[in-house]
């Protein structure tokens, strides 16, 4: 209904903007039935890990690089709202859907995920209060096993659709709106996961000359177009012949050099955006385009100081000041000024504040970078612009861990053997060095942490803690086990093993003979996957991958059998 009720608004729409048009002077020709355009299979979903936490000590997440949250595990603790939010919440900008396979959500466990729009939910005991709160553009939410016991405010504000599997032990009692609105549905249907199939390509075109951009989702599903004058633009609505379907059509003009365009996609759990097209015309003299702008600068008193413009397509640059954001602009006339680098040197803590920016020109025209603002301090403890990281390695191989930083005069790292023990000071010979280097490390020194010292003449900062992990290649202690179940229930396929910093992919093909493919569904990234039975997977076979640095090893093959 959703989807029908806005192919009808953009039909009004488009009805609505033909005079817009028409406006902006664009003469309507008759154009060729276009040929059938090349559509590109969608890429495969990028399953990376790209982060990967605990909460507390028996919830285990992953995060995938395409914004899939998994969380498998027992009971998760409280997160109170104002109290300290869970690791993952680091991250909340890149959430958009949520796998979770837990006996118990804890209070405010998902509070404040502000992009999240689809939850796939596992709960067999209970979801607590608050914990869905603060996430404004949920619209889809999956219970995949019977009822859990849901606290009154647990989805408060949350406005989406609820499903939930007919043969399992809801009732009505159950169908409450918990702090939000909730609409509940019985019949499941597999969510239309549709996307951008194809965007459009850039074009270069004559002057007068009206081009095509084509783009295809792989769902029937509204769209509308959207320009902008460069790549740091604004987008705005398209007004454009087309503007309202899969194809727009727009006349090469000198106004236009340079102009990109994309196409937006309407989906019940929001829009899917192709990637930016450029329009070029060809013989039409532009504007220097800015690559890089010059960044804010903090220098210790008595230090230089260099803004920099990267930009294509400059005759000449000239460097303008001035003393704080609300003063008038200065021409600089030092020797650098008419250059892509200013520099400045023996700056006092006098010139704290001033503003920095660059007007590029040539033929077309010229433009201007933003404002830099110079910051000038006194002396400090040195400043740590980069930490080291956690690392994990084969056994045998190297490792280096690099901290970057300002305003050092020494540096001394220090190591212990676990989170718990007293630190020891390094002497390797890299020790005092910014980048520290172990070579030929056995697993005995796996779990080992580092940190660096850093020491100027008015005293020392510390690095964070990282942390060393040695592995070996992967040994399963625990094999899975083949199942014989009813049709419709659930079956959880679960391997075990040691090597250290481990990832898993299950696998299944159709039959003993037949081809492995991955599996995509609940828990196939993690030890335990979980299944749907339905008859036609009667005979199919499982295995998992459990991969780390050191290499890969895979569990025995099981069948599923479906009476």
């Amino acid at each position: 209904m959703k989807r029908l009720l806005a192919l009808l608004l953009c039909l009004v729409m488009a009805l609505s903007l033909i005079p817009a048009a028409a406006a902006e002077d664009i003469e309507l020709i008759e154009i060729e039935e276009p040929e059938e355009p090349i559509i590109v299979e969608p890429a495969p979903n990028n399953e990376e890990v790209i982060a990967s936490g605990t909460c507390g000590s028996d919830v285990e997440w992953e995060l995938h690089a395409d914004g899939e949250l998994c969380l498998l595990g027992e009971a998760s603790p409280d997160y109170p709202i104002g109290s300290t939010r869970p690791d993952f919440y680091a991250y909340r900008d890149q959430i958009t859907s949520l796998d979770v396979d837990l006996e118990d959500i804890g209070e405010g466990l998902f509070y404040g995920l502000d992009q999240l729009y689809f939850a796939y939910l596992g709960v067999s005991c209970s979801i607590g209060e608050d914990a869905f709160a603060g996430c404004p553009t949920l619209s889809m939410i999956i219970f995949w096993g019977n009822a859990p016991q849901i606290a009154e405010n647990s989805f408060r504000d949350v406005y989406a659709s609820a499903w939930y599997y007919e043969d399992t032990d809801w009732c009505l009692s159950d169908f409450k709106d918990y702090g939000g609105k909730l609409i509940w549905l019985d019949e499941w249907e597999e969510p239309d996961w549709a996307g951008v199939r194809y965007s459009p390509e850039s074009v270069t075109a004559e002057e007068g000359e009206t081009v095509k951009f084509l783009a295809a989702s792989s769902g029937d599903n509204a769209c509308y177009w959207q320009y902008r004058t460069s790549a740091n633009g604004e987008w705005r609505k398209s007004t454009l012949p087309g503007c309202n379907s899969d194809a727009l059509f727009v006349t090469a003009t000198a106004s236009r050099n340079g102009y990109q365009y994309r196409c937006a996609y309407c989906y019940d759990f929001g829009t899917r955006y192709t990637d930016p097209a450029t329009l070029t015309v060809r013989g039409v003299a532009t504007k220097p385009t800015i690559t890089t702008q010059p960044k804010d600068l903090t220098i210790v008193s008595g230090g230089d100081a260099s803004f920099t413009v990267k930009a294509t397509g400059v005759d000449s640059y000239q460097w303008y000041w001035r003393e704080n954001s609300s003063a008038s602009w200065q021409k600089s006339t030092v020797s650098t000024a008419t250059k892509a680098t200013l520099v400045y040197k023996g700056l006092t803590e006098s010139k704290s504040g001033r503003q920095y920016r660059c007007k590029l020109t040539n033929s077309a025209g010229s433009v201007y970078t933003k404002a830099a603002t110079l910051t000038v301090t006194s002396a400090e403890k040195p400043k740590i612009t980069t930490q080291p990281k956690d690392l994990s390695i084969a056994a045998g191989g190297d490792a280096s861990f690099t901290v970057k930083a300002t305003g050092v005069t020494s540096y001394q790292w220090y190591w212990r053997t676990d989170s718990s023990s007293s630190w020891q000071k390094s002497t390797v010979s890299t020790a005092t060095t910014k980048t520290l280097v172990y070579k030929n490390l056995s697993e005995s020194k796996s779990g080992r942490q580092y940190r660096c010292k850093l020491t100027n003449s008015v005293g020392s900062t510390y690095t964070k803690a990282v942390t060393l992990t040695v592995c070996t290649k992967p040994t399963i202690t625990t094999q899975p086990s083949s199942k014989t179940v009813s049709a419709g229930t659930s079956v959880r396929f679960t391997v075990k093993a040691t090597g250290g910093d481990l990832s898993y992919q299950w696998y299944y093909r159709t039959s003993s003979s037949g081809e492995w493919k991955k599996c995509t569904g609940i828990g196939a990234t993690t030890r335990t996957l979980t299944v749907e039975a339905k008859s036609y997977r009667n005979g199919y076979q499982y295995r998992c991958k459990v991969t780390n640095v050191a290499g890969y090893k895979y569990s025995s093959t099981v069948t599923l059998t479906v009476k």
